[in-house]
């Protein structure tokens, strides 16, 4: 199910770049459903993945932006000759809102479904 959230996280980066030229609110709530999908759609002998997934995602997509479309993740006060690694910093700090709601939304699903598969179990 992994894979399945970073196809629909890079799908949707690229829409928003394509149609707007830059990653803003529609990749960041999409960012946000996709993981708590991915949380509510992993098997339950694999809940670990769905909990790690958000920030890897998140990192790689910006990574990813950030070597193919700089313009993307350029914000105001970023040097125009940023490194890859400064991009992609800023671009995961700007997007901290929907990283932090993706890996809450995350974590407090694995939970739920935990405690729920413990109650089922006893």
């Amino acid at each position: 199910m992994v894979v399945v959230a970073v196809v629909a996280a890079f799908a949707t980066a690229w829409l928003e770049i394509l149609t707007t030229g830059r990653l803003g609110w529609f990749f960041d709530v999409m960012f946000v459903l996709v993981s708590a999908t991915n949380a509510l759609a992993a098997s339950r002998q694999a809940l670990y993945a769905p909990m790690v997934a958000p920030p890897l995602v998140l990192v790689s997509v910006m990574a990813v932006a950030a070597i193919a479309r700089p313009s993307a993740l350029d914000e105001p006060g970023t040097p125009p000759d940023a490194s890859l690694v400064q991009l992609v910093v800023i671009a995961v700090v700007q997007h901290a809102v929907a990283l932090v709601a993706g890996l809450g939304a995350a974590v407090g699903i694995v939970g739920w479904r935990r405690a729920s598969l413990g109650r089922a179990l006893s």
